[in-house]
């Protein structure tokens, strides 16, 4: 069995077992030796060689000390609003930051061990709004931050400043304000 990252064999983790013999069941322990303190986490490949020309390969991962990873870094709502999921992975516990009052925690449900992925789902309200407005979703551990940009397009509609006119009886101009994203 060989270890390598595409360039030379790393030195941030170690195998138990480099060879072994067929008819046998082996148990193959990984160890990470070295803390990663980057800021990405690092891969490497085990190679397993079978009888000398067919092998398979196991990918080792090691997360940052800090780590958190979301699966989207925009979602876009219509304008009636609704329920929108993120599926959150990070390897300690983390919090959430709203920069929006039109954004509201649901819940969250934790879907896998190891580095825990969680789905967090939030409630978009309705947009009432003539234009598109913008929200932030951050999540953060330590030193690690992940930002979620939430954005939603406003309802086609027509604001009218004034919605009754009374003209005198002698003639004359009124002005009525009108504000729309629409053609009219």
């Amino acid at each position: 069995m060989e270890l390598t990252d595409s360039k030379a064999a790393p030195s941030w983790i170690v195998a138990d077992i480099y060879e072994g013999r067929g008819n046998e069941e082996a148990i193959v322990t990984f160890t990470s030796v070295e803390e990663n303190l980057s800021e990405v986490e690092r891969n490497c490949f085990a190679k397993i060689i079978v009888g000398g020309k067919d092998y398979f390969y196991v990918t080792l991962t090691q997360t940052p000390t800090d780590c958190i990873i979301a699966d989207v870094k925009k979602k876009e709502v219509s304008p009636e609003g609704g329920e929108i999921t993120i599926n959150v992975g990070s390897n300690k516990s983390y919090g959430i930051k709203i920069e929006a009052d039109w954004i509201d925690l649901i819940r969250e449900t934790e879907t896998k061990a190891g580095m825990v992925y969680s789905d967090i789902r939030f409630m978009v309200k309705e947009n009432k709004e003539l234009s598109p407005r913008r929200g932030i979703i951050t999540f953060s551990t330590g030193s690690a931050e992940e930002s979620v940009t939430v954005y939603q397009i406003s309802k086609d509609r027509i604001v009218l400043g004034e919605e009754t006119i009374v003209m005198p009886a002698y003639g004359g101009t009124r002005k009525v304000e009108l504000r729309t994203n629409i053609e009219y």
